[in-house]
């Protein structure tokens, strides 16, 4: 067990996750210009959104990380293992969220969480269609398109571009617990991009 903690990388995600989720707390009208078509040539994007994609991205990278021959002669079950920790890292960082904004220290929480959760699940689809690359590379190049082509003009994230979405968006929040619910799913089984 000690081992899987440590490929896993799992006290690195965690710190991660705080990290991120205090920086992104503290500071709630922090924004990072992105490249938009929407209007002018940069769109503030809140950093309680975009902060999301750095311990998400390490968990993801962290599950990839083992030698997947040597894990498939492991007794333990490694893919159930792996699920858990990243359903436990999205719930977490849902519940940080969910709490800080019900609170009222932090406005856009509940966007945090649901980005995490997403993009986790976003990037196990990638994973299981395109390979392990693609479950870090999926997310960030995904976040990017929504900056740039998924935003009206009038400044408003349109209905596919969920990491844009307002906190409180229920279609956002749903779309990213579907894809989460789909990438885990997909957690164990033969991804596609090893199919002959």
């Amino acid at each position: 067990m000690r081992w899987w903690l440590r490929i896993r990388l799992v006290p690195w995600t965690l710190a991660a996750l705080t990290g991120c989720a205090i920086a992104a707390a503290s500071m709630p009208g922090a924004s990072m210009p992105m490249p938009s078509l929407a209007g002018g040539l940069l769109l503030p994007v809140p950093l309680s959104l975009l902060a999301p994609l750095v311990p998400s991205l390490l968990a993801l990278h962290a599950v990839d990380r083992a030698v997947t021959a040597a894990e498939d002669t492991a007794t333990r079950p490694v893919p159930r293992m792996d699920g858990t920790y990243l359903l436990l890292c999205a719930l977490l960082a849902l519940a940080a969220g969910g709490c800080g904004q019900a609170l009222g220290w932090w406005p856009l929480g509940e966007g945090f969480g649901r980005n995490v959760a997403g993009t986790i699940g976003l990037g196990l689809l990638a994973r299981w269609v395109a390979g392990p690359l693609a479950a870090t590379t999926a997310p960030v190049a995904f976040t990017v398109i929504c900056t740039f082509f998924g935003v009206s003009l009038g400044g408003h994230a349109r209905a596919w571009a969920w990491p844009l979405a307002a906190p409180t968006s229920l279609s956002a929040l749903v779309i990213s617990l579907l894809l989460l619910t789909l990438g885990l799913h997909g957690i164990g089984r033969r991804g596609a991009w090893l199919r002959h």
